[in-house]
């Protein structure tokens, strides 16, 4: 079972069970992650039915002008790795997610490389923490 973590207001970590379809006979007040497509998100079990919790998030853009050949691109900030949290734009085409290697926090590789003066355009999304 894979997990979402969040914070408490206390600052205590706590871990959101994931799930492929809503639990069976839940609790007032359980949380869950739901994984099933086209509902994916996290959910909290209110007055008999499951509600969708609309989970605040943060955009970074950051533009490069790319050098000859090149494939490395180094980020202003840290984000989440595998998320599918960055989304990669050359020359305003979007680049699929197949064609970008995540190296770590900061760092990212094309798998083509970039022509001289290619416009390089990167959005990060990055969750942030909910409190109950």
């Amino acid at each position: 079972m894979r997990s979402f973590a969040s914070e408490k207001p206390d600052r205590q970590r706590f871990v959101v069970p994931v799930f492929n379809a809503f639990p069976k006979a839940p609790q007032h007040g359980e949380i869950c992650y739901l994984t099933f497509v086209g509902r994916e998100g996290l959910y909290i079990y209110l007055k008999y039915q499951w509600e969708r919790v609309q989970v605040p998030t943060t955009l970074d853009i950051e533009c490069f002008v790319a050098q000859e050949l090149q494939q490395t691109f180094l980020l202003a900030h840290p984000y989440s790795l595998g998320i599918n949290a960055l989304q990669v734009f050359v020359n305003g085409r979007k680049i699929p997610s197949t064609d970008v290697v995540e190296i770590d926090a900061t760092t990212f590789t094309l798998k083509r490389p970039c022509e001289l003066d290619d416009q390089v355009e990167v959005m990060v999304r990055s969750p942030q923490a909910i409190n109950f």
